[in-house]
């Protein structure tokens, strides 16, 4: 056995058990950080499932007891809502009134003619009628001028009743007031105010407004718009109308003393509102944990990405040292054979020199995958696409690794086209594809005894490829053996570092080719094959 010597080396022996301990040295650190990660993993997930948890018991209980506080938050909302209608309303109302005073502003009660009162009644429908008072509160003139005993007494009572509003008043100067009075059972409006706001002795001016024409005109459209949105009805309820505790009361003074608008929820329409809202509160929290659950997912995935990683990396580094280890041991082995001059047969020493020669290229090229396959991840441009002979190139690599093959007892066979149409390439390039395939092909296929290099035409495409009659990879497994340190399932632990395929594949896309795994003819063995583009000509 050609091995025997390594052992005869102490000098070897430490430097192998020194590489073991180095291994050791650059694995032990990987793993403890990659348990140190995973436990940080487990703790992260812990912790979002406890609070997604907590979060879940919380939406609960606070679906729970929140009833009252919508219940109140609704009641505050319509009670504002209220309000802001009163004021509308109040503002409707005098803002009807006080257009009739203006055409009777500042003129004297003596001066006043019919006509004058007459055009304001008709341009102002809601006014029934207008007095004029003296400063004593004393008719002086009225439109449309009472004629019967009835009418006249309507009108004296209405002076009456003004003086006594002007009499409740506590400033004595105030110019403006409205007060309102069941007349036959009909709401009636009554606005009184003094003619020359600056002189205080010329009189009043009294008008009595027809409540029915101003509520058509003015209020009921509010309520009926207010009764459409909110749930529930709302009216305006006069001095003799019976309280009602569960409804919103707000009073509407300015307008009409002593009246009050009324809102009585619909208890149904409430609870569906509690009830949508309450909806709304399951589904926002819902979405919340539906997101942290999907966030939650992302964190978990993303972290077994990395743990995965860091066990390829580890791996890596693991099956990389062996296939280090390996050549440098044979190398040092035959080095210090030949440096102690234990051979004095000059075929021997010209074998150990060839064995010397051949792991030292094996070493190489390994280092050139893990170079290449590095600057490619860092998107560093590796290859210049200047030689189109694609036929020379593929057979110079040949001719450079035939013997390896003799080595191992393999037979190559070489199928090529006469002529092959141009091809831009990098030559470097292609030789790390044809020596990681035909790597490959001798560690898998060697029971096959047969490995096959094609080079054909077709279509506009060169298809380059390696075939050999070894086991195989199955249709499952060729995605995932293209990708970085990833090795068949079957395969034993130092049975290579898992890059070829990958590199392949990155060279194959930076000249713009395709990377195929299929089986190999009559479905036995692997047949990979790079697909090129043919370079087009350039015109001149």
């Amino acid at each position: 056995m050609r091995y025997t010597t390594h052992n005869a080396s102490p000098l070897g022996c430490f430097r192998l058990r020194h590489s073991d301990s180095a291994m050791h040295a650059i694995t032990a650190p990987s793993t403890s950080r990659s348990r140190l990660r995973m436990r940080t993993s487990i703790t992260l997930l812990s912790a979002m499932l406890l609070a997604m948890l907590a979060l879940a018991g919380f939406t609960f209980q606070l679906l729970k007891n929140q009833r009252h506080l919508l219940e109140q938050t609704l009641r505050e909302s319509q009670s504002q809502t209220v309000a802001l209608l009163a004021s509308r309303i109040e503002q409707a109302l005098i803002g009807a009134m006080r257009p009739p005073f203006l055409g009777l502003k500042n003129i004297p009660i003596d001066r006043v003619e019919a006509n004058r009162l007459q055009q304001i009644a008709k341009t102002y429908p809601e006014v029934r009628e207008i007095i004029l008072l003296g400063n004593d509160m004393r008719i002086r003139h009225s439109f449309p001028l009472a004629t019967t005993p009835e009418q006249i007494a309507l009108t004296h009572w209405m002076a009456d009743r003004a003086a006594l509003e002007h009499t409740k008043t506590k400033d004595s100067n105030a110019l403006w007031r409205v007060f309102a009075e069941q007349i036959d059972g009909q709401l009636a409006i009554f606005a009184i105010q003094r003619v020359n706001e600056l002189d205080h002795d010329e009189g009043w001016i009294l008008m009595h407004f027809d409540a029915s024409v101003m509520f058509a005109r003015y209020i009921d459209p509010m309520l009926q718009e207010f009764n459409h949105k909110q749930p529930g009805t709302i009216t305006l309820a006069g001095p003799d109308s019976p309280w009602d505790d569960d409804a919103l009361n707000w009073p509407v003074n300015r307008a009409l003393p002593g009246w009050t608008l009324v809102f009585k929820a619909n208890p149904a329409l409430q609870a569906e509102n509690l009830r949508r809202d309450q909806t709304l509160v399951l589904m926002i929290t819902t979405a919340v944990i539906i997101t942290l659950m999907i966030t939650t997912f992302a964190v978990w995935r993303e972290l077994m990405r990395e743990h995965a990683l860091v066990n390829l990396r580890n791996r890596f580094i693991a099956n990389v040292s062996h296939e280090l280890k390996t050549p440098l041991a044979l190398i040092r082995m035959f080095a210090e054979t030949l440096y102690l001059r234990r051979l004095a047969d000059p075929d021997k020493q010209h074998e150990y020199h060839r064995t010397i020669l051949r792991e030292s290229e094996r070493l190489s090229d390994m280092i050139d995958n893990v170079l290449n396959f590095s600057r490619q991840t860092r998107q560093t441009p590796l290859y210049q696409l200047n030689d189109i002979d694609l036929a020379t190139t593929v057979g110079g690599v040949i001719a450079d690794y035939r013997y390896r093959l003799d080595d191992m007892g393999l037979a190559l066979h070489i199928n090529c086209d006469n002529s092959l149409p141009a091809v831009a390439h990098d030559r470097g390039g292609i030789r790390q594809i044809l020596l990681n395939l035909l790597d490959n092909a001798i560690k898998f296929g060697q029971q096959g005894g047969r490995i096959e290099i094609g080079l054909h035409t077709k279509d506009d495409t060169v298809e380059l490829s390696v075939s050999d009659y070894g086991p195989g990879i199955p249709v499952s497994e060729r995605d995932r053996l293209r990708q970085p340190f990833e090795r068949g399932h079957s395969l034993p632990p130092d049975s290579g570092s898992g890059l070829g395929l990958a590199v392949v594949d990155q060279i194959a896309q930076a000249h713009n080719a395709n990377f195929l795994l299929e089986h190999a003819a009559g479905n036995q063995g692997l047949r990979a094959t790079v697909i090129f583009p043919v370079k087009q000509p350039t015109s001149p």
